[in-house]
Formats: C-alpha cells, sequence, structure tokens
C-alpha cells in the first residue's frame, strides 16, 4: 500500500463538489479531507499571516459551496445568532441572515470573552469557560447542515429543516434567503439530532427518540420509521 495515497470513498454527487459540504466532511463522516495541509517547514506565523473574521458565538462547523459562475466559492457558516456568507479566498463577509431572536454579542464583548479563554487560570478560568457554555451553548441547534449541489444550505433545527440560499444564484454577493421550511410531523417524536444525505439526492434526519426520517430536498415527500428498543 502507498502510504501516501488516503483510500477514500466516493462522493456523493448531490452535495456540493468541495472538500468540506458536510459536517465532518464527507457522507461517511471520516472527518477526511482531499484539500492538502500545510507542506511548508513549521514555523510561527506572524500576526498579519492570520486570516479570520469575525462572526459570533456557536459556530461549529463550515461549508464549502460549489463554485458559483465566476469560479468563487463562499463559506456558509451558521452560528446561534446569524447565517454567515463568507468568500472562500478572503474570509469577506459577503451576506448575513439573522436566525434568532437573541441580541447579537458586538465585537467587544466577543473580545472580552476570549481574552477571558486566553488569560485567566484555574478556578477563574473554569467558571469563564462555563459561564459562556451556559449561555451560549444551552439549547443551541442547527448544528448539523450540509450544502448540496445546488448551492442549497440545508440546517436542520430541533423541530424544524430548513432551506437557505442565494437571492440570486449566480451571485457570491447575493442576498441570503429563506427557500423552504419542513415542520417535524407530529408523530415524530423528539428532537432532531443528525443530517446525512443519501447518494440518491435524499436528506437523512434522526431524533434522540429514534426516528429515522428521509425527506426529498424539495420537502415535497417524506418517509418515517421509529427503529424498535
Amino acid at each position: 500500500m502507498n502510504d501516501d495515497v488516503m483510500n477514500a470513498g466516493p462522493g456523493n454527487p448531490y452535495l456540493a463538489d468541495s472538500w468540506h459540504a458536510i459536517g465532518h466532511g464527507r457522507c461517511d463522516q471520516q472527518d477526511s479531507y482531499s484539500a492538502a495541509g500545510p507542506v511548508a517547514p513549521s514555523r510561527v506565523v506572524e500576526p498579519d499571516e492570520i486570516q479570520h473574521a469575525v462572526l459570533g458565538p456557536g459556530h461549529f462547523g463550515s461549508l464549502v459551496s460549489p463554485e458559483y459562475p465566476d469560479g468563487r466559492r463562499v463559506i456558509w457558516s451558521n452560528g446561534r445568532h446569524d447565517l454567515h456568507k463568507l468568500d472562500s479566498d478572503t474570509l469577506e463577509v459577503l451576506a448575513s441572515l439573522k436566525i434568532s431572536d437573541e441580541t447579537p454579542l458586538d465585537e467587544a464583548e466577543m473580545q472580552a470573552a476570549t481574552t477571558g479563554l486566553d488569560d485567566l487560570r484555574g478556578d477563574a478560568a473554569i467558571a469563564h469557560a462555563m459561564g459562556l457554555a451556559m449561555r451560549f451553548m444551552t439549547g443551541v441547534d442547527g448544528v448539523y447542515a450540509l450544502v448540496d449541489c445546488d448551492n442549497t444550505v440545508f440546517v436542520s433545527r430541533s423541530d424544524v429543516v430548513i432551506a437557505w440560499g442565494d437571492d440570486d444564484p449566480s451571485d457570491p454577493n447575493s442576498v441570503i434567503v429563506e427557500h423552504a421550511r419542513w415542520e417535524r410531523p407530529a408523530g415524530v417524536t423528539g428532537s432532531f439530532v443528525g443530517m446525512n444525505l443519501t447518494f440518491d439526492g435524499w436528506l437523512v434526519l434522526s431524533t434522540d427518540e429514534g426516528w429515522i426520517v428521509c425527506l426529498s430536498r424539495d420537502f415535497a415527500s417524506w418517509h418515517t420509521l421509529q427503529l424498535p428498543g
């Protein structure tokens, strides 16, 4: 076996053809990626070499879009308060959509929270981290998401699946709009806790009470099954 070759499984044709279109990277959840990592000799990165964007709390993962007609890609990132769309090369925030009724943090509050995590020690550091977790992690949902081959972002909240995308599908700078939402049927109990995509293009969701839901991406059809036990 050649150690230089990663034996990855087949890609899902209904996912965006990017290196990170779903949580854990791939439908088989390998947490492996086709994008190469750093290859230069190890060194300390200078502050002006670090790209970052200030988005807010609860951004668990970023989804990379298919290519737009101009060859660009965007990064979709859904957090506790907002859904953001960033240029994949520069991390410039191209569009944002408020998805929560909560008041978002300003940059000074976020900097104070981060400084506490960096500078505090011992019990003070633990108390600070616990306070942030209780404030921003309690009741958080929407962790599981994916972007499909049509550049539609699907996010599963506790009792609803939402489809977001561009108002103008050809323009990376387009405003973000909600295309549709699908409410969990009354007979399906529990909160959605996972989402994947089959190789024939159906969303697959699970609940914390043992239900499996197969949902068409246009939300027109679905099938449900409760696992025994």
